[in-house]
């Protein structure tokens, strides 16, 4: 049995997701919409890893490609070889799948990484570090706490 139409509603939402991570990445880059963070080596260095770019990015447009082509009539997949069957489209499903899985968990690890490191700030003295480093990301909570009393 085929979920064709089903597995292309997930290629799609995984291109808009992907799209979107790319976007949200960029973004990262320009603070406030300036380019001066950059310039001045004010950014995380966990922007530098291009999570969103490449692990929810790219890594995932593979997959979302193969489930966009998988094919109500025969089932074809990513091949389109009617000889193939579905052999290959089980093969290309699977394959897609674990890029995407690579490629989500470079991006889940990225992230962790950076909140539990917090940001770039600059001190009472204007020097730059990573003032929330040696809080093991308690600061997030702390700050949600502030904001939310």
């Amino acid at each position: 049995m085929c979920f064709g139409k089903f597995a292309r509603y997930i290629g799609y939402s995984l291109v808009l997701f992907a799209v979107l991570c790319i976007v949200a990445n960029i973004l990262l880059y320009f603070p406030n919409g300036e380019t001066k963070y950059a310039y001045e080596d004010h950014l995380s260095r966990f922007v530098w890893y291009f999570a969103g770019i490449a692990g929810g990015g790219m890594l995932m447009l593979p997959p979302a490609f193969v489930f966009i082509g998988l094919e109500d009539d025969g089932c074809c997949g990513w091949c389109s070889c009617e000889s193939y069957g579905k052999g290959c489209t089980m093969l290309s499903s699977v394959m897609a799948a674990l890029i995407g899985i690579v490629g989500s968990g470079y991006c889940v690890i990225v992230a962790a990484l950076g909140l539990a490191e917090g940001p770039k700030c600059s001190d009472s003295h204007g020097v730059w570090n990573y003032t929330f480093a040696n809080t093991e990301g308690e600061y997030v909570i702390v700050l949600y706490l502030a904001t939310h009393s």
